[in-house]
């Protein structure tokens, strides 16, 4: 348990202890209790605002509630001191003593300081990015890549058996239109200058280089137009689009366990037995030669088409033999999946078809990306207008791009500034949080470690407002983790990475390390500097950041 659990799991009991003496009304909804940093170190380390929150429903004053619920809460062995504070903050100071021995906690776990337990014995799928394999990855997808990527691994150091997936719509009317599309500009490369694509295909600099690629390989052999030629291309060419996106994923750090193809749900049967379950339950009804899900059984608004009146599946029809596959079959405890803006419509229909079929749906998360503008000097583009995922990478770097990426919640508009991400200054975020971590492992690439064999190790020592602050801040990993784990939220990593990186820069202003005449505080400083560069390194590998050693 975390200490913001711990303090908040202390203002639980308390509150129930003043309902059971009368101190308080029963039977109140109280909202969950959630500890915070306070803006400001005069109001202690951790804050509960719970009595500002209840306080007209307790009728009662915010400070007197307050006060109440603290005469019933029992001393925390981690804290120094709590008390109210106007209007009604619950206010904890944390023990100098507690936090040394969290400090030799961070030490002696060293790389595995922040990681649990928690999530022991639930098997999680993430599903993300999963673009059509008909062209090259853009910035627009890119967002989701990244957050999905790091998710991954803050699910992993929580203790998640986690499965990153992509889902390859390599079948369906825009598969066929990809291929008719690149089989003129084949066409074209044997020298039909007649050859166009078909309305509403694809078109591209990218589709004519596939093309070419296929007539340097095959030659003319694929020029009479027939179903297997037709085929043959189809094949080629989503088989080189998908090689462009590994590449352009694998330049972002976003590799994937699994790759599942839309058409192994028709050749494997599940898309046929999916439809026979849904029949059997009464979910499906047929009209206007069309078969229709019906969802309004279920809550929904509207029923939904999951046959065309041509016996074509529409894209729900095979979403659902997928999602359905990946809880009864491969036996998920938990699926996630990251989507785009215009998919928000989807989800209550596929949660619907999930309940249909028998499947818990809480179980099923989808998280939803807003859209991202790039700004610079030079440039200012929508996500998804021209602007390729490997352009963008080649431009900036990958750590860079990562971080920008992560630094806002999925749901918020993230104005994407290309001119701040390549500074090399204080200003630039990325820049600052690995300068932090650069500076430390220059220090201790400095120490002369055989001098201090023999000098004591006493950790409190560390006494500075500087230390201590950076201590402090050190110790949040674990809660920031469990944070991340529960809101599935990765942009908390970048806020508490800033914020680290901060401290660690105040305490290199404020305390030299080596010291002359003084080994032990040396000694102490040294550890310190030890423990701040196993946590800033987390921080940049949950992001999947490098962490130089040198800048």
């Amino acid at each position: 348990m975390t200490i913001r659990d711990n303090i908040s799991e202390g203002i639980s009991i308390a509150i129930r202890r003043a309902e059971e003496s009368g101190q308080l009304p029963e039977g109140l909804l109280w909202p969950e209790i959630v500890a915070d940093r306070p803006a400001d170190s005069r109001n202690g380390d951790f804050s509960v605002n719970i009595a500002l929150k209840m306080a007209k429903m307790a009728e009662m004053n915010p400070e007197q509630l307050a006060n109440v619920i603290l005469s019933y809460v029992d001393n925390y062995p981690f804290v120094e001191s709590m008390w109210v504070a106007p209007p009604g903050f619950i206010n904890f100071t944390v023990s100098p003593g507690w936090l040394i021995g969290q400090l030799q906690t961070i030490l002696s776990q060293g790389e595995n300081f922040g990681e649990s337990s928690y999530g022991r014995g639930t098997n999680v799928q993430l599903e993300y990015v999963s673009v059509n394999p008909t062209g090259p990855l853009h910035v627009g997808h890119a967002r989701g890549a990244v957050v999905g990527s790091a998710l991954a691994l803050a699910l992993k150091a929580a203790g998640f058996e986690v499965t990153q997936e992509y889902y390859l719509n390599d079948a369906g009317n825009q598969i066929r239109l990809f291929a008719e599309s690149v089989y003129a500009a084949y066409l074209r490369a044997c020298g039909d200058e007649t050859a166009s694509a078909p309305e509403g295909g694809y078109r591209g600099e990218y589709v004519n280089t596939i093309g070419n690629a296929i007539h340097e390989e095959m030659g003319t052999d694929l020029q009479e137009r027939n179903d297997e030629h037709l085929q043959s291309i189809e094949t080629q060419a989503t088989s080189q689009v998908i090689g462009l996106i590994r590449d352009d994923l694998a330049a972002f750090k976003v590799r994937f366990d699994v790759w599942f193809s839309e058409k192994s749900l028709f050749s494997d049967g599940k898309y046929d037995a999916m439809v026979a379950m849904l029949s059997e339950k009464g979910y499906l009804k047929e009209e206007e030669g069309a078969l229709w899900f019906a969802s309004v059984l279920l809550g929904e608004e509207k029923d939904n088409v999951v046959v065309r009146s041509s016996g074509a599946p529409t894209y729900f029809a095979t979403d659902i033999a997928y999602h359905f596959d990946k809880f009864a079959n491969r036996k998920f405890d938990r699926v996630i999946n990251i989507w785009g803006a215009d998919h928000q419509g989807h989800i209550s229909r596929l949660k619907a078809a999930m309940t249909a079929l028998g499947i818990d749906a809480s179980r099923l998360k989808v998280l939803i990306t807003q859209m991202v503008t790039l700004k610079s000097s030079r440039m200012s583009k929508r996500a998804g207008d021209l602007v390729t995922m490997r352009q963008l990478v080649d431009t900036i770097g990958s750590d860079a791009c990562r971080y920008f990426f992560l630094s806002r919640s999925l749901d918020s508009h993230l104005d994407f500034d290309l001119d701040l991400a390549t500074t090399q200054s204080s200003e630039n975020p990325v820049y600052y949080i690995q300068y932090a971590h650069a500076r430390i492992c220059s220090i201790l690439t400095s120490v002369d470690d055989t001098h201090y064999v023999k000098v004591p190790l006493n950790l409190e020592r560390l006494t500075h407002e500087a230390e201590q602050s950076l201590i402090k801040e050190l110790i949040l990993l674990p809660d920031i983790l469990m944070k991340v784990s529960e809101t599935l939220e990765p942009h908390h990593l970048t806020q508490s990475a800033s914020q680290l990186a901060a401290q660690v820069h105040w305490f290199y202003g404020q305390c030299k390390v080596i010291l002359e005449g003084d080994d032990e505080l040396s000694y102490a400083r040294i550890e310190l500097c030890r423990a701040a560069q196993i946590v800033l390194k987390k921080y940049l590998l949950l992001m999947g950041i490098s962490a130089p050693e040198h800048m």
